[in-house]
């Protein structure tokens, strides 16, 4: 049985804007869309957090494509042995998602 999860996150697309300061340094900030089509900041650092605000930034389509990748394969029915994967994967998959969502 399937259950419907509430997404508590702040739904994508998000961007990666770069503003060079007077001084030098460069700010970087995460950047949500609202439903309007306008965006607003929802993470702001200098330049030292380049590499994690790319991350961040690519999360939610990374969770939708591991939410379609688990989906894919339970679909299959014969689990992911086909295509390479093993049942750790599939179970690697779960966890992450239920991480991702704010579980446990």
């Amino acid at each position: 049985m399937k259950t419907e999860t509430k997404v508590s996150h702040t739904p994508g697309p998000w961007r990666l804007e770069e503003i060079k300061m007077p001084n030098g340094e460069t700010v970087i900030n995460v950047l949500a869309q609202c439903e309007n089509g306008d965006y607003y900041t929802i993470i702001n650092h200098l330049d030292a957090m380049h590499a994690d605000c790319k991350l961040i930034v690519a999360a939610p389509e990374l969770l939708e494509a591991c939410k379609i990748i688990l989906s894919t394969l339970s679909n299959c029915g014969y689990g992911g042995k086909h295509i390479g994967l093993e049942k750790q994967h599939e179970k690697m998959l779960e966890k992450l998602i239920v991480k991702a969502e704010g579980g446990e």
